[in-house]
């Protein structure tokens, strides 16, 4: 399936930071990594989900997928 130039866009501003960061862009690494460069888990990408959703003022029962799905029809 193709993506938009956008998302296009978007994921290679992400890589970009990554790389800027410091972080691994391999297609073996991890998207996310925690605090002690591995993988994160679940509950930890779920405290930053919050975190982020609670710094942007935005509904702290906002999940990942849902918000996903709102982002495909604001778009």
């Amino acid at each position: 399936m193709a993506i938009s130039e956008r998302t296009a866009a978007y994921l290679v501003s992400f890589l970009e930071w990554k790389q800027n960061a410091g972080e691994p862009t391999d297609p073996e690494s991890p998207v996310f990594v925690s605090q002690r460069w591995c993988s994160m888990t679940p509950s930890g990408v779920s405290r930053g989900w919050k975190a982020a959703l609670a710094r942007a003022g935005l509904p702290a029962h906002w999940g990942v997928h849902a918000t996903r799905h709102s982002y495909a029809v604001e778009v």
